[in-house]
């Protein structure tokens, strides 16, 4: 048997942000997140979001990649949002294709989980773009955008 820990926070939004979540539809997303994971074998850690985004805290099996899990996270959720007729109401759920993902180490794996579970009152003080840009700066991520343009921007135009 391999014995793997690999924590990688995962980051993504909705298509140009455009659906805003309210916060018990994002909780249900989000409770509906954890339920597949365990049936699909993906060790979720945490998940929690604000709006218009997604934060994932997860522990990669010896087989599984990022992009796999990611594909697998964000392709099932949108598929069940949007077959929900109670969720209908809302718009069309589809998340930007990409996404911010890196590791943590295991010495910041409680903190990140608190800043994960604590989303809601971490954007009272700061946006979506400021946090994305903040990350991009600590983790040396060119998001190739100027100060005039929304973070994925220019990613975004050759959609």
């Amino acid at each position: 048997m391999s014995y793997v820990r690999i924590l990688v926070h995962a980051v993504f939004s909705t298509k140009n942000r455009g659906i805003l979540i309210p916060k018990q539809e994002k909780d249900l997303i989000c409770d509906h997140i954890r339920t597949e994971a365990l049936k699909k074998s993906i060790r979720l850690l945490a998940v929690n979001g604000h709006l218009d985004h997604l934060h994932c805290l997860i522990n990669l099996g010896p087989t599984q990649t990022i992009a796999t899990v990611m594909q697998a996270v964000k392709g099932e959720s949108a598929y069940w949002f949007n077959n929900q007729s109670g969720l209908a109401g809302l718009g069309k759920l589809i998340w930007q294709d990409d996404y911010f993902a890196v590791s943590v180490s295991e010495s910041h794996a409680e903190t990140l989980q608190q800043y994960i579970q604590n989303q809601e009152k971490h954007h009272q003080r700061m946006t979506y773009y400021q946090e994305l840009e903040r990350m991009a700066a600590k983790y040396g991520f060119d998001l190739g955008i100027s100060d005039s343009q929304p973070p994925l921007a220019k990613a975004e135009r050759r959609e």
